[in-house]
C-alpha cells in the first residue's frame, strides 16, 4: 500500500502507516522466505481482510531461528525496483527526500523528523544513494543513542517510532553499521516496556481502543518484527483482530463511553458491516 506518496499532504499521510502495517499482522500466515518476513494478505472491496489460508484463525509458522531483518519488512527489492522513479509521487518523495532532517524526537508527535527519514531510506533504498543511507544511520543513531522520547506519552512514541524501525530495515542498518544496530535493537527492546505518563507502548497498544492503541500497535510490531521476537508479534496480531472485532482473539481494552457501540455489551473498536442504532447507521464507527 503505497499511495502515501501521491499526496500533496505527505508529511502528514506517510504517518498513517499503522492500518498497513498492522493489516500484515491481522491474518498472519507468516511465511519464511529469502531474506525477509512476508505476511501474505488480501483486502476485499469492503475491507474485510483475509489470509491466503481463507480464514479468520490465528496462524503461526514454527521454524529453527528467526532470520536477522533485512530490506522486506515493508517492501523486498523486487517491490522496490518495479516502483516508478518518475511522475508526481516520485517527485515528492524525491523533494521530502530532500529537505533537511529536524533533530528527531520521539517524545513530539508531530515532530515530521520520522517522515523525513523515511522518505530518505525510500529514495537510498530504489537508487542506492548512499547520502540519503548516511542520513537515515545519523537519525537512527540520535534515537538509539538519547532519550528523545523522555518527557514524552506514548501516543508521540507509537506515532514517532514505527517509521524509524522501518527506515533501518530500509537501509539495512545491521549491514552498514553492526555496533549502531545492536545499540537500535537494545534501545527498541527497552521501548516496548519504558513508562510514559504511567503508561507503556505495549499496555497502550493493550488497553487503547482508539488512535493512541493502534498507533502503538504499529510501533509495537515493527519492532517485533525487526527484533525477530514472534511471541511479541503474536500478541501484538491478537490484540489488533481483538480491536478488528474479534473479541476471542482479545478483549482487554477499556472503552469508557459505549453509545456509539453496535452492541455494548459486547464492544468492538469497529462497528461491524450493516450497524445501525436508533434508525442511523454507524456501520464503521470508531473510538
Amino acid at each position: 500500500m503505497l499511495n502515501f506518496v501521491s499526496s500533496p499532504k505527505i508529511g502528514r499521510a506517510l504517518k498513517i502507516l499503522i492500518l498497513p502495517l498492522m493489516i500484515l499482522l491481522s491474518q498472519a500466515a507468516a511465511i519464511q522466505s529469502t531474506g525477509y518476513i512476508y505476511l501474505p494478505l488480501t483486502i476485499t472491496q469492503d475491507c474485510a481482510v483475509e489470509s491466503d489460508a481463507g480464514d479468520a484463525a490465528l496462524h503461526t509458522v514454527q521454524v529453527d531461528a528467526l532470520p536477522q531483518p533485512t530490506l522486506g519488512m515493508w517492501l523486498n527489492a523486487e517491490e522496490l525496483a518495479a516502483l516508478p522513479m518518475d511522475g508526481p509521487a516520485w517527485d515528492y518523495l524525491k523533494t521530502t527526500a530532500d529537505q533537511p532532517t529536524p533533530m528527531p524526537d520521539l517524545s513530539d508527535q508531530n515532530c515530521d523528523a520520522n517522515v523525513r527519514v523515511l522518505a530518505k531510506a525510500l529514495v537510498y533504498a530504489r537508487t542506492g544513494q548512499v547520502r540519503y543511507r548516511n542520513e537515515v544511520v545519523n537519525a537512527l543513531r540520535i534515537i538509539a543513542q538519547n532519550y528523545t522520547e523522555s518527557g514524552g506519552r506514548t501516543l508521540a512514541l507509537g506515532r514517532e517510532l514505527v517509521a524509524y524501525v522501518i527506515a533501518a530495515d530500509l537501509v539495512d542498518l545491521g549491514g552498514v553499521d553492526a555496533k549502531l544496530d545492536g545499540q537500535f535493537r537494545n534501545k527498541l527492546r527497552a521501548l516496548l516496556t519504558e513508562t510514559l505518563d504511567d503508561l507503556t507502548l505495549q499496555s497502550t497498544d493493550e488497553g487503547r481502543p482508539n488512535n493512541w492503541g493502534t498507533h502503538a500497535g504499529a510501533s509495537r510490531a515493527a519492532i517485533a518484527i525487526y527484533l525477530g521476537d514472534s511471541v511479541e508479534l503474536e500478541r501484538t496480531a491478537a490484540v489488533f483482530r481483538g480491536w478488528l472485532g474479534d473479541r476471542t482473539a482479545y478483549s482487554g481494552f477499556s472503552y469508557g463511553d459505549l453509545s456509539w457501540q453496535a452492541d455494548p455489551e459486547n464492544p468492538v473498536g469497529i462497528n461491524p458491516l450493516g450497524a445501525m442504532k436508533d434508525g442511523h447507521s454507524i456501520d464503521g464507527a470508531l473510538p
